[in-house]
């Protein structure tokens, strides 16, 4: 393991840190470390990376390099592994060394490059360490290494309809739902595979599960109630005081409404004997005037009358 770490450290890198030559540089290294396969997978895997980050704003040239060295200790066997494991101090529990060494080629591979080019930065191997188990609080990059070593065109195990439904995810959705609906596949398959699993999955996945699950959509619940009780209470009276000035002022508005009428009907009663009464005065006018004719006209035929009779008597 030494002369290994010996004989990258010779190794001269561009300034362009994850640039193409830089690129073509760990890439021939990986081609002498791993199988055909493996190598076919893991340029799939930076390709497949290079272009999520495009879509999610990442650096794609830094997801690319973070790619092509995610499974830079695949070759090595299970023994060889948990040795490597012990001597670079992995922080990973002695259960996952012993029954699940399978697990170790990522915290291997970022412990023991970080020692040699830490100048690709801390960012770069975490997503490396995490790629083989996922973890709560993933990054961006750490969401794009995972990610694409799943659904990368030339990986050949798995459940095929799974990871094209994945696929089809891509740029659909967010980064973050992107990596639940991954780590969500992984999970269902290696739980159908009787296979074991890696310890802190249960607590990944109740994580996730308040963020993107059933339990998102109960907080969401939650908090438009929330919301509702809320704006009730801001629309109720601020004081026992306000409603009480309320309540004077509406059954002043009803008091008011209630007398109007009843004010008209005694004007209206008030207005109507003035009106008979002018009436029956004109009505009287006439019958006195009426009246003074008629004494008027007897007294004529009174006066012609005896005037005949004075005349007569003469005669």
């Amino acid at each position: 393991m030494t002369q290994q770490l010996l004989n990258l450290a010779d190794v001269k890198l561009s300034d362009d840190l994850y640039g193409d030559d830089n690129y073509q540089i760990l890439k021939n290294l990986l081609k002498q470390r791993v199988n055909k396969r493996r190598y076919k997978h893991s340029k799939g895997v930076a390709k497949t990376a290079k272009h999520l980050a495009k879509i999610y704003g990442e650096d794609p040239k830094k997801a690319r390099i973070a790619g092509i060295l995610h499974d830079w200790d695949k070759g090595l066997s299970m023994d060889e592994i948990r040795v490597r494991a012990r001597e670079l101090h992995v922080d990973v529990s002695d259960q996952v060394i012993e029954d699940m060494p399978w697990l170790l080629h990522g915290p291997t591979a970022a412990a023991a490059l970080s020692q040699v080019f830490p100048e690709f930065g801390h960012d770069v191997y975490q997503a490396i360490a995490r790629h083989t188990s996922g973890a709560v609080d993933m990054s961006p990059l750490d969401c794009i290494i995972y990610v694409a070593d799943i659904i990368e065109p030339n990986r050949t195990f798995g459940d095929m309809d799974g990871i094209a439904k994945v696929r089809k995810k891509v740029g659909k959705v967010s980064l973050q739902k992107l990596y639940f609906l991954t780590f969500k596949y992984n999970f269902e398959f290696l739980v159908a595979s009787d296979k074991q699993l890696f310890p802190d999955t249960v607590n990944i996945w109740n994580s996730l599960m308040w963020k993107f699950g059933q339990a998102s959509n109960w907080e969401d619940a939650k908090a438009r109630h929330q919301q509702l009780i809320a704006s009730a209470s801001s629309n109720k009276p601020s004081s026992k005081k306000e409603l009480s000035s309320k309540k004077e002022l509406s059954s002043k508005k009803e008091s008011s409404h209630k007398k109007e009428p009843s004010s008209k009907k005694e004007s209206s009663s008030k207005k109507e004997p003035s009106s008979k009464r002018g009436s029956s005065s004109k009505k009287e006018s006439l019958t006195s005037k009426k009246s003074s004719k008629k004494k008027s006209s007897s007294k004529k035929s009174s006066s012609k009358k005896e005037a005949s009779s004075k005349h007569d008597s003469k005669e």
